[in-house]
């Protein structure tokens, strides 16, 4: 989760008929789309173009910062091309939750050693709270971060029907 993955996928296609596909198969990157379904089934968004590729998938209506986003190219191959990049949470998004954690961590040690050392009771106030702050990041990044693996595992098995050169997975 914390870690970008490399992503390849080989196609037989040419750069521009796999940017043109997936350009046409992704939903329009508004949030609230009139192609976006209300089955609760994901959608792909994001900007494609045969150099810079940004593309991440969730379900319609839903929003989850830990959700991963895939930066990639199309690279021109023998016979084809290549799709190359990698797939993880956002930086800013790792950033926050870095942040979170660490200032929750170090607020709940230092209070609580405040409250060994002095034994007050605003000290010990303050770990409670500290505590609190960081069970909740925890809880947050862990179910924003279960709930973005499979919008990541959308996004793999969608890329690749998609770059397959078989015509009639081009409209799926």
């Amino acid at each position: 989760m914390w870690r970008d993955a490399p992503i390849r996928i080989p196609s037989s296609l040419s750069p521009a008929e796999a940017a043109r596909r997936l350009t046409e198969a992704r939903t329009a990157s508004s949030f609230w789309s009139a192609r976006a379904p209300l089955d609760g089934s994901r959608i792909v968004v994001g900007r494609v173009s045969t150099d810079e590729i940004t593309l991440t998938a969730r379900q319609a209506y839903v929003r989850n910062s830990w959700r991963p986003v895939l930066e990639a190219r199309l690279e021109p191959v023998p016979g084809g091309c290549e799709l190359v990049g990698t797939i993880g949470w956002n930086p800013l998004v790792r950033m926050f939750t870095a942040v979170w954690l660490t200032g929750a961590g170090l607020l709940t040690l230092g209070s609580l050693l405040a409250g060994l050392t002095f034994g007050t009771a605003e000290a010990l106030a303050v770990t409670g709270a500290g505590l609190a702050m960081l069970s909740f990041g925890v809880a947050l990044t862990t179910f924003g971060g279960r709930s973005g693996r499979r919008d990541g595992q959308f996004l793999k098995g969608w890329l690749d029907r998609h770059l397959s050169g078989n015509d009639h997975h081009a409209s799926a």
